[in-house]
């Protein structure tokens, strides 16, 4: 039969105190760790903001830097995509420096890893920034500017 009480978890108030279903356990999780690699940083929070500003809708802005952001980008989308893009590379080129630093030990002998996502996403946001300045182009000579 089950117990009650002290220690076994089924006490007044113990349900308030247990992980909920979906929560991803505690910080420095072991088993299915995410986030940064050992030995990485974690973005500024400039970079975070920019990133979270970008991927979710307004009603999420909590920070005064994200509502700020999100001004920018509703009246300047080119200005928003080509700074967020100086971030990430900056962010990319301060990574590869610390693993650089970081494998200064190990023998060279392969090429190094790049962050695909992060490529990927310096890619995309290039080619969106390309895109969005041949409608803006495209508009001008429509309106005769």
């Amino acid at each position: 039969m089950g117990q009650t009480g002290v220690d076994t978890g089924n006490g007044a108030g113990s349900a308030s105190t247990q992980f909920k279903p979906g929560h991803l356990g505690r910080k420095g999780a072991k088993r299915g760790e995410t986030g940064p690699a050992k030995g990485s940083k974690h973005p500024s929070r400039l970079l975070k903001d920019f990133r979270r500003v970008y991927e979710q809708g307004e009603e999420q802005d909590k920070t005064q830097g994200q509502k700020t952001l999100r001004k920018l980008l509703t009246e300047s989308p080119k200005e928003f995509l080509s700074q967020m893009t100086a971030l990430e590379r900056a962010n990319l080129a301060r990574e590869t420096k610390a693993m650089k630093v970081l494998s200064v030990a190990a023998v060279p002998t392969e090429p190094e890893e790049q962050d695909e996502g992060a490529v990927r996403m310096g890619e995309l946001t290039e080619r969106l920034l390309a895109e969005f300045k041949r409608e803006e182009e495209a508009k001008r000579v429509r309106d005769g500017r």
